[in-house]
């Protein structure tokens, strides 16, 4: 959340609302200082060379079967 802007008054009401318990703006602060540097180590983190992957793409269609109108893919 604070990643995304949202104010430390904010993520504090979200975190009470979730955990059941309150953070001091300081603590929160120190929270989000951690996170934000575990996201950047993971984002500079080395990634080995091929990575595989696989793109599909399909369209959802209504189509007639059997006299019933159901949905359909295409690839």
């Amino acid at each position: 959340m604070y990643l995304l802007g949202i104010s430390t008054r904010k993520v504090g009401d979200a975190a009470e609302a979730l955990c059941d318990f309150t953070l001091s703006s300081s603590a929160q602060s120190r929270l989000n200082k951690k996170v934000y540097e575990k996201l950047e180590e993971w984002r500079m983190r080395a990634i080995p060379p091929p990575v595989p992957y696989l793109w599909l793409d399909g369209i959802v269609m209504k189509v007639r079967v059997a006299g019933k109108h159901e949905n359909g893919s295409l690839c």
